[in-house]
């Protein structure tokens, strides 16, 4: 049996025996709206209700039985459609569990729709173009793999995993075309990881271009062009999702007003905190705050 529950954003925590974390999460308006990032691979299935994924610029409907891919240091986001929901079966994992560094070129074939982005490539493979419930049944053999812990279940759970990614990357092969690499925007990536974590700590703050562009030693136009090609927002919109999240914790958990919310918040007014938050959670503020006393 497959529980979905309503999961935030944590760090990720791998077991020493087997770096494979599964997650079964059910996507509402709570969720964040501001795009996230993290070192590692990422491949989900989607099991039910309807939404959007979003990774860097690319924007991908997302329906049952797609499955989605989000590589290592790529700005994503999964957004639940208001009434229905999206519930998401997603599957965190290091590399080394199915590909060491040294390793014959064999085992790295698995994970190469993680590192490569060719012409024809997609974040999306949609449900009709693997074999009918192949993912959603390994990804139940693993499930019962994790939760039974029997001594030999890494091996089992890299088995059921090595099952999944042959299907993906065959089908991405079955696309043709040339596999571009991707190392020098990961190397580029590099130069933004202060200001992004800079921006979270002072989002509250009013933040100066030119100030987060010599951050990252860039100009501030090309400062510009590289973070919205990185998150698919702009500096400023990415700031004001990271307030948008900020105040939502404040609406579940303080009794703050909405006009203290906003300001607390780095809002320069309580009309303005109204409308960027309809404009991204698809409600008002006090709205979002009367639905989660339902």
């Amino acid at each position: 049996m497959l529980t979905f529950t309503a999961q935030g954003e944590y760090p990720m925590a791998f077991p020493g025996e087997c770096p494979l974390r599964l997650l079964f999460v059910q996507f509402s308006i709570e969720h964040r709206v501001t795009p996230s990032f993290h070192d590692y691979p990422e491949l989900s299935l989607v099991c039910g209700g309807k939404g959007r994924f979003t990774v860097d610029r690319c924007v991908y409907e997302a329906r049952p039985g797609d499955v989605l891919l989000v590589g290592s240091r790529e700005f994503h986001r999964m957004e639940a459609d208001q009434k229905s929901g999206l519930q998401v079966a997603s599957i965190h994992f290091r590399p080394e569990l199915i590909h060491a560094p040294g390793d014959a070129r064999l085992g790295f074939q698995y994970l190469e729709p993680f590192y490569y982005r060719g012409h024809r490539f997609a974040h999306r493979i949609a449900g009709d173009r693997l074999p009918q419930g192949f993912v959603l049944e390994r990804i139940r053999r693993l499930h019962e793999e994790i939760q039974a812990g029997r001594p030999d279940y890494p091996l089992a759970v890299r088995t059921y995993m090595a099952d999944i990614l042959f299907e993906v990357s065959r089908y991405y092969r079955s696309l043709g075309g040339k596999l571009l690499p991707t190392t020098k925007r990961a190397q580029e990536f590099d130069r933004l990881l202060e200001v992004f974590s800079f921006i979270r700590k002072n989002c509250h703050d009013h933040l100066s271009l030119p100030a987060l562009a010599k951050m990252a030693h860039m100009s501030p136009s090309y400062f510009c062009r590289f973070f919205k090609a990185t998150t698919g927002d702009t500096p400023t919109h990415y700031v004001l999702r990271l307030r948008v999240d900020l105040s939502a914790d404040l609406l579940s958990n303080s009794a703050m007003s909405m006009t203290d919310i906003a300001y607390a918040c780095g809002f320069s007014s309580h009309s303005y905190f109204d409308r960027v938050f309809k404009r991204l959670k698809g409600m008002t503020p006090l709205e979002f705050r009367r639905r989660l006393k339902v």
